[in-house]
């Protein structure tokens, strides 16, 4: 980075915008910045700031010979628009496609077994009491529990757990024997610890507005019959070439662009706030350079240590948000190899299971384009809030502890062709009970700051798609832009609550 003030052009109108850290809400918020600036006649020039040596985040795909493995997330949430408009936006919209034939069908590990979840189940919630009975996953008392639902009232409407939420709406034999599996795993959480509110604020306006969870599900089913498009977004969706392609044609967009500069291997140490709004950011190798504004798109805690000098309120809030460790572990086998019929997106591992695995995604059953027809690719999932030791174990030693317990649930022959760890160290942000509050003390910490924001998924929702918008959002907030978030390219998009997949399935603690 150079150093030094602003220069000639910044004096006669330019405005200098640093983004710091280069994942995926970075990268939106820099493609945002320069098609803001395109469509209001600004004169704006980016710099994104990233401490590792390659860009993307956590949204990262390898591709070994011919199989596809998401590192990261696997898919986007259609009905949230902004991944699909970056996608549109960086002209690989054609490249979209949906799940494969089985990928609404799901399993579930219980005393040891693989057990098919229920059908009829949306959110890992019984749409109807039907939705139960023939399940061996619950106890018949359990079962009779769960159908009394819509007489159930509703809560206070306090900031509750999503434990204590699921017990109340559906009994604790349901909850934790089908529900709080489902609903942690894309958070790679502690149900009892999760805020109901933050996570999976859909479920708790389903009992505010109608009541019941059941009776809530029926009618947007309802709903979504009559209005074909509203159910061809209720899907997941991915790009065949992988989701690292988001990332990977974002920095071909920008690095054709002059006004931006893509500075990889470049730590931010310093923030420190000038007169007149701008901003002094001071790199690893002591290099310095004034900004206009600052968009922070790296995790709470290091959000708090850069704003730990000038806004102590701000990082008591921010330390509050806790992060739990996770690692994929990649495994293909031939597919004769494999007696299951693997009719499925793959299975859950309860906590009472006490496994390594918290859970498994068939690859090659729910995203076929991820491996030859011969091949059965699977990514199985380790670590979650609360039991992450497992974690300490090196690359060889894991996959030999995911083979074994695959073995336990699937009757598998021979050795692995293909085996890949990608770990995720404090990569998965914890939304506990009262976290809204938190993050509203961090904002309002900083509100005296207009020329800053945060962004990122430690704050308004973990998905692509929500990333992406709080990068849009935090584009449009630095260069006094009022409204709702931009989407990429200018299209104006109403910003939506943190959220979940909205049909049942185990797509893994870190997919959306």
């Amino acid at each position: 980075m150079a150093g030094g003030e602003p220069g000639p052009a910044a004096a006669s109108g330019r405005r200098r915008v640093a983004v710091v850290g280069g994942g995926i809400t970075g990268l939106s918020a820099a493609l945002h910045l320069v098609d803001l600036a395109r469509e209001h006649g600004l004169d704006v020039e980016v710099a994104v700031l990233e401490a590792g040596g390659d860009f993307g985040g956590k949204v990262r795909t390898d591709r070994p010979g011919p199989f596809v493995i998401e590192q990261g997330p696997d898919s986007l949430l259609a009905r949230k628009p902004w991944g699909v408009d970056l996608c549109r936006r960086l002209g690989v919209a054609d490249l979209l496609t949906g799940p494969g034939p089985h990928g609404g069908r799901s399993y579930l590990v219980s005393r040891g077994r693989l057990e098919p979840m229920p059908a009829g189940l949306i959110l890992g919630m019984p749409a109807s009491p039907l939705a139960l009975l023939t399940t061996r996953l619950v106890p018949l008392s359990g079962r009779l529990r769960a159908a009394l639902e819509p007489w159930v009232p509703r809560g206070g409407g306090e900031d509750e757990s999503l434990h204590q939420f699921l017990c109340r709406r559906l009994g604790r034999s349901t909850a934790e024997a089908v529900a709080e599996p489902l609903l942690e795993a894309v958070h790679a959480g502690d149900a009892r610890r999760l805020s109901a509110r933050a996570t999976y604020p859909q479920l708790v306006t389903l009992e505010e507005r109608y009541g019941s969870l059941a009776r809530g599900l029926q009618a947007q089913r309802a709903q979504r019959a009559q209005d074909s498009e509203a159910a061809r977004h209720a899907q997941f969706i991915t790009l065949r070439t992988g989701l690292g392609t988001l990332p990977e044609r974002a920095v071909e967009a920008l690095r054709r662009d002059s006004r931006v500069r893509l500075l990889a291997g470049c730590p931010v140490t310093a923030l420190e706030p000038l007169s007149g709004g701008r901003w002094r950011v001071v790199t690893a190798g002591g290099q310095q350079e004034q900004f206009h504004a600052v968009v922070v798109t790296v995790p709470a805690y290091a959000a708090a240590r850069l704003v730990a000098p000038w806004a102590p309120a701000a990082v008591e809030a921010l330390e509050a948000i806790p992060y739990a460790s996770t690692a994929a572990v990649a495994l293909a086998f031939p597919r004769d190899a494999v007696a299951h019929p693997l009719d499925g997106s793959g299975f859950l591992v309860p906590r009472a299971e006490v496994r390594v695995i918290t859970g498994c995604t068939w690859l090659s059953s729910k995203w076929p384009h991820t491996s030859p027809p011969d091949t059965v690719l699977m990514r199985c999932f380790v670590g979650r809030a609360g039991s992450e030791e497992m974690l300490s174990l090196p690359d060889d030693a894991l996959i030999d502890a995911v083979d074994r317990d695959l073995r336990r649930y699937m009757d598998i022959a021979g050795a692995p062709v293909l085996a890949r760890v990608y770990r995720w160290p404090r990569a998965m942000p914890q939304y506990e009970v009262g976290h809204h509050g938190r993050v509203r003390a961090a904002e309002e910490a900083l509100a005296g700051f207009p020329t800053l924001a945060l962004a990122g998924a430690g704050l308004h929702g973990i998905g692509v798609p929500d990333c992406i918008r709080q990068g849009g959002e935090a584009a449009r907030r630095v260069l006094g832009l009022s409204g709702g978030s931009a989407g990429p390219g200018g299209r104006p998009a109403t910003p939506g609550p943190a959220g979940a997949p909205a049909t049942a399935r185990p797509t893994g603690p870190r997919s959306r």
